[in-house]
């Protein structure tokens, strides 16, 4: 396959086989068990997303290297040889630009980065406090090369998301949903106001696919991503989706009696899905009892007694 067409992470993954592990082997003999390279962070590549439109933007060889901050004295040579290699891969493989992303950093520094905590979440309040988004981003991607220092080891740390901090999170969300799509959604369709009531509706569904991916021991990514996020990690989004896509298509003005209907047919199949899990014995209809449902099977008092309405412990 041309280099041209290939996926972002596809191309990171052969620069560092082919060419940047046998350079930075030679010019850092020290330092270079204790490098880890890979592609993590930010970008569609990270996920394995991008596709034709992602390359007028960010597009070419893209690489990540970590190592411990005793080595934070070479950060700028380790950056220097990292350019100069894509440049030479890039003329030998024909690449047709690289706006790729090279990013070199001490494992503590780019962890802080995302979880704004110099030392890992060990409470469900540091847990609760970091941004989904944030976790997803800092646990993506795929490692080239694994080096001596604790990357890895606190990467599946962050990966393995508490019991009651998920369970925090899913019944947030599940009560947002239940706010917007079941009961300001009718509203704003009574009082005729349109531009809201799509406003309410994309969020619905937004929190709809949060909680899917939540269920299936997922961090829910930037919202660009969700849906693809739910297509690759929830079972329950597959039999969502077909809903989703009519409700998407539908007139409000002259319709909306129908959204109303697809709306609730996403929640029960959601609903479906928390008893499944376990995370809810109620047939109420109304999103909310389900949130709540889920706080309660939390075994931490402080998450069972937390604020519905937060995210936050």
């Amino acid at each position: 396959m041309n280099i041209n067409d290939k996926k972002g992470i596809d191309i990171a993954r052969g620069f560092f086989k082919e060419q940047l592990s046998k350079s930075a082997k030679e010019h850092f003999q020290k330092e270079y068990e204790y490098m880890t390279f890979g592609l993590v962070g930010e970008g569609s590549e990270c996920y394995g997303y991008d596709d034709e439109l992602s390359k007028d933007h960010d597009f070419g060889i893209s690489q990540t290297i970590w190592f411990p901050s005793e080595f934070g004295y070479c950060k700028n040579d380790v950056l220097d040889l990292l350019k100069n290699e894509a440049k030479i891969y890039q003329e030998k493989n024909g690449l047709k630009y690289d706006l790729g992303r090279k990013n070199v950093f001490e494992i503590d520094d780019f962890y802080e980065h995302y979880t704004n905590m110099r030392e890992l979440p060990r409470t469900l309040k540091q847990w609760t406090s970091i941004p989904l988004q944030n976790l997803s981003v800092a646990t993506n991607g795929e490692i080239f090369k694994v080096g001596k220092g604790d990357f890895v080891e606190k990467r599946d740390y962050l990966k393995a998301f508490p019991k009651d901090a998920k369970l925090k999170s899913i019944s947030f969300h599940l009560a947002i949903a239940a706010q917007t799509g079941q009961y300001n959604f009718p509203r704003l369709l009574e009082r005729g106001d349109y531009i809201s009531a799509y406003i309410v509706l994309g969020k619905y569904v937004e929190e709809i696919a949060k909680v899917s991916i939540l269920m299936a021991d997922k961090y829910p990514p930037f919202y660009k991503w969700l849906i693809k996020a739910a297509k690759e990690t929830s079972v329950a989004w597959h039999k969502i989706e077909p809903i989703v896509s009519e409700l998407i298509k539908t007139n409000l003005m002259t319709h909306g009696s129908i959204a109303l209907i697809n709306i609730e047919k996403i929640a029960y199949l959601i609903i479906d899905e928390l008893k499944k899990y376990n995370m809810s014995s109620s047939n109420d209809a109304f999103l909310l009892e389900h949130a709540n449902q889920v706080l309660g099977c939390a075994d931490s008092r402080e998450v069972k007694n937390s604020n519905l309405w937060s995210e936050r412990l």
